[in-house]
């Protein structure tokens, strides 16, 4: 997970990567994920969250974006 500042386009925190291979249900092609915005290292503002998966094939999802806002 990258999140960036709208304003700016540069980046404001970074994830390593997570192993989510517990979540996976097999013949879905959701994966469920649950994790926290990390709100206390980001000041009041408009931001972009980019996700992406990766297998263990090297095989690279396509990133998945969403906008957001802190007061």
């Amino acid at each position: 997970m990258d999140i960036f500042d709208r304003k700016t386009n540069h980046r404001a925190f970074t994830t390593n990567s997570m192993l989510i291979d517990d979540n996976v249900v097999e013949g879905s092609p959701v994966i469920p994920v649950l994790f926290a915005l990390p709100d206390a290292t980001l000041q009041p503002g408009e931001y972009r969250m980019e996700v992406h998966a990766l297998d263990s094939y090297g095989n690279k999802s396509p990133i998945h974006s969403v906008n957001f806002e802190l007061n």
